[in-house]
């Protein structure tokens, strides 16, 4: 396969590629439904340029090699789902399991995200020759489309479970010591204010990308204990 994955084509990958871009119209079916497209805007791009791309492979019986080194991205989705699904539980910040899981996930983002993007954007420049060009113009813009979702999707990662916590031990109040009666009260103060003014709203998908939907104020639940850790 990897020596060309322009004519490359087997019942395995065909298939694989066949099953996935049903799983991508179910899911862009499903934020459609629940009128999450601009809301979710990101994850409606990537199905969006994901879906067009894989039809046309299908339906041509082409570039089923490329399309099959673009699904290596769903290694990463794993640890992406499973992130949700602790959140989701309220598995603390700091738990061991919490943070050997951010750890798997920055690295297979890097390695299974940020490969297949370099290795595709590569086959586009050099076998641009060999493309339809109409193809090359529809390949061209979902891969702009994926080249700047996944490195916006990689930054927001980092500063939730990475940055996220020296900046909640450098907002400690008082960093250890007695924070006395006044700062305790404005602590309070802002709770309460942030416990009527917060909706609680949470998203993701994405594949990471329904991830990426947060607001940076934290529940009300969280203002009395940093146990859970919210979406970011």
């Amino acid at each position: 396969m990897w020596q060309d994955l322009i004519n490359h084509i087997s019942p395995f990958t065909y298939y694989m590629v066949a099953i996935s871009t049903g799983y991508f119209f179910y899911d862009f079916m499903d934020l459609l439904i629940q009128g999450k497209l601009l809301k979710e805007w990101e994850l409606s791009l990537h199905h969006i340029a994901v879906i067009s791309k894989f039809v046309y492979n299908l339906s041509n019986r082409m570039f089923i090699g490329y399309t099959a080194v673009a699904l290596l991205t769903e290694v990463n989705s794993i640890f992406l789902h499973l992130r949700k699904l602790m959140q989701m539980l309220r598995v603390s910040f700091t738990a061991p399991v919490y943070r050997l899981n951010a750890l798997i996930n920055l690295a297979t983002f890097l390695l299974c995200r940020g490969y297949c993007l370099a290795r595709i954007t590569y086959g586009i420049v050099a076998e641009r020759s060999r493309i339809d060009t109409a193809y090359l113009c529809l390949l061209g813009g979902a891969m702009c489309i994926m080249n700047l979702i996944n490195p916006a999707l990689f930054v927001i990662l980092l500063r939730s479970d990475v940055f996220r916590r020296s900046r909640r031990l450098s907002n400690t109040v008082g960093h250890g010591s007695d924070p006395g009666p006044t700062k305790l009260m404005m602590v309070k103060t802002m709770g309460s204010s942030i416990s009527s003014s917060s909706d609680g709203s949470c998203a993701f998908c994405s594949d990471s990308i329904r991830t990426s939907k947060t607001g940076s104020v934290a529940r009300p639940m969280e203002q009395k204990s940093f146990k859970g850790e919210p979406d970011f």
